[in-house]
């Protein structure tokens, strides 16, 4: 009896995650995963992205919004000047990356053992406080006393279930700062707001023509250059310890009534 004998391996379906995450953000997906799920795999995608993506650029993206939000026509020319060098000299890398790339990955994986350990152990870290989060904040009872019952407003609605939000800045000689959430277009840089929360943690808020500035305008970054002062990205350099100015500093956001 002949035979062919073949040490083929059998044909594997290769799964699309990217396509399979993106499908999430999809309208008609929207309340399929936890908000705080969602976040904490939008961290991850970021820090694969900041790596990616070289400081001077993200630094140039963050002034190039800052100009745009406040009409800044003249600084926005000069920075898209710059955005244009860069992205030429982005395309003189094309050759070095085609070198690497005839080399196998686990190879490539050991020569940049270091980089790839301080974003996997960032990754780590991150899905183990932001798990954790979830979990401790799943497990916390949401029902109302025995005995009561919500009327009017509270009895249901969006007054009742839309809550503004702070965050809780815990300083290491355990001053703690109130720094509350204005939502809104503007929210994220409206200063004279909450100006008295800057100026809890060390920025002074000044007039500049018929806007507000804060001063200190940059947070400066540890692995280098710099962004622009703003709730998000300040909560968020106190938050994974991005800056050294910062180190120390604790984060909570927590709802109010």
């Amino acid at each position: 009896m002949n035979a062919t004998a073949t040490n083929a391996p059998a044909a594997t379906t290769e799964v699309d995650f990217k396509k399979k995450y993106e499908e999430t953000n999809e309208p008609s997906n929207a309340g399929l995963h936890n908000p705080v799920a969602k976040n904490l795999s939008e961290k991850v995608l970021t820090s694969f992205y900041d790596v990616l993506t070289p400081k001077a650029e993200l630094n140039l993206q963050a002034q190039i919004k800052q100009a745009a939000a406040v009409g800044d026509f003249d600084a926005l020319e000069a920075l898209m000047a710059q955005r244009k060098e860069i992205k030429a000299n982005q395309a003189k890398d094309g050759n070095i990356i085609k070198e690497i790339r005839k080399h196998d990955f686990p190879l490539v994986l050991k020569a940049f053992r270091a980089e790839f350990d301080a974003i996997i152990y960032e990754i780590a870290y991150n899905v183990l406080t932001g798990s954790h989060k979830a979990i401790v904040e799943a497990s916390k009872s949401t029902r109302a006393p025995r005995g009561s019952k919500a009327t009017g407003d509270d009895a249901g609605g969006e007054k009742a279930t839309r809550k503004k939000s702070l965050f809780k800045v815990t300083k290491p000689d355990g001053t703690v700062v109130d720094f509350p959430v204005i939502m809104g277009p503007k929210g994220n840089t409206d200063f004279k707001a909450v100006e008295d929360a800057y100026k809890a943690l060390g920025f002074e808020v000044k007039k500049d023509g018929d806007e507000y500035v804060v001063e200190p305008g940059t947070i400066e970054l540890k692995a280098g250059g710099n962004v622009m002062v703003n709730r998000v990205n300040l909560m968020e350099a106190i938050e994974k310890q991005t800056s050294a100015q910062f180190d120390g500093w604790t984060v909570e956001k927590i709802k109010i009534d």
